[in-house]
Protein backbone atom coordinates (compact mmCIF):
# COMPACT_ATOMS: atom_id res chain seq x y z
CA UNK A 1 0.00 0.00 0.00
CA UNK A 2 3.28 2.12 0.86
CA UNK A 3 5.44 1.34 -1.57
CA UNK A 4 4.86 4.15 -4.08
CA UNK A 5 5.39 6.59 -1.51
CA UNK A 6 8.24 4.91 0.03
CA UNK A 7 10.21 4.86 -3.50
CA UNK A 8 9.25 9.23 -4.38
CA UNK A 9 10.51 9.33 -0.85
CA UNK A 10 13.87 7.28 -1.63
CA UNK A 11 14.26 9.71 -4.83
CA UNK A 12 13.32 12.97 -2.74
CA UNK A 13 15.89 12.49 0.40
CA UNK A 14 18.49 11.42 -2.95
CA UNK A 15 17.56 15.01 -4.45
CA UNK A 16 19.71 17.92 -3.74
CA UNK A 17 16.71 20.55 -5.11
CA UNK A 18 13.18 19.07 -3.39
CA UNK A 19 11.41 21.75 -1.48
CA UNK A 20 9.64 20.81 1.68
CA UNK A 21 6.20 21.42 0.47
CA UNK A 22 7.36 18.16 -2.49
CA UNK A 23 8.52 16.10 0.80
CA UNK A 24 5.58 16.42 3.12
CA UNK A 25 2.79 16.04 0.66
CA UNK A 26 4.64 12.58 0.15
CA UNK A 27 4.79 11.99 3.64
CA UNK A 28 1.08 13.00 3.85
CA UNK A 29 0.09 10.36 1.99
CA UNK A 30 1.59 7.65 4.12
CA UNK A 31 0.41 9.86 6.71
CA UNK A 32 -3.50 9.19 5.93
CA UNK A 33 -2.98 5.71 5.73
CA UNK A 34 -0.95 5.76 9.01
CA UNK A 35 -3.88 7.56 10.94
CA UNK A 36 -6.52 5.54 9.35
CA UNK A 37 -4.31 2.35 10.62
CA UNK A 38 -5.25 4.07 13.72
CA UNK A 39 -2.18 2.35 15.47
CA UNK A 40 1.15 3.73 17.21
CA UNK A 41 0.76 7.39 16.89
CA UNK A 42 3.94 8.12 18.93
CA UNK A 43 5.47 6.95 15.56
CA UNK A 44 3.60 9.20 13.35
CA UNK A 45 4.66 12.47 15.59
CA UNK A 46 8.54 11.32 15.01
CA UNK A 47 7.64 11.10 11.50
CA UNK A 48 6.38 14.63 11.66
CA UNK A 49 9.69 15.55 13.06
CA UNK A 50 11.73 13.41 10.31
CA UNK A 51 9.89 15.56 7.48
CA UNK A 52 10.43 18.70 9.41
CA UNK A 53 14.36 17.92 8.97
CA UNK A 54 14.20 17.17 5.66
CA UNK A 55 14.56 13.04 6.51
CA UNK A 56 11.32 12.01 4.03
CA UNK A 57 12.50 8.40 3.72
CA UNK A 58 13.05 8.40 7.24
CA UNK A 59 9.57 9.59 7.76
CA UNK A 60 7.78 7.25 5.21
CA UNK A 61 9.61 4.58 7.19
CA UNK A 62 8.35 5.31 10.16
CA UNK A 63 4.52 6.11 8.97
CA UNK A 64 4.70 2.37 7.51
CA UNK A 65 5.86 0.76 10.71
CA UNK A 66 2.65 3.09 12.67
CA UNK A 67 0.04 0.90 10.18
CA UNK A 68 1.49 -2.84 11.83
Amino acid sequence: MLGAPAAAATLLDRSKSDAYEVDDAVASVARDVARQAGKRPGLQALADHEVAAGNVRKAVDLLVQATR
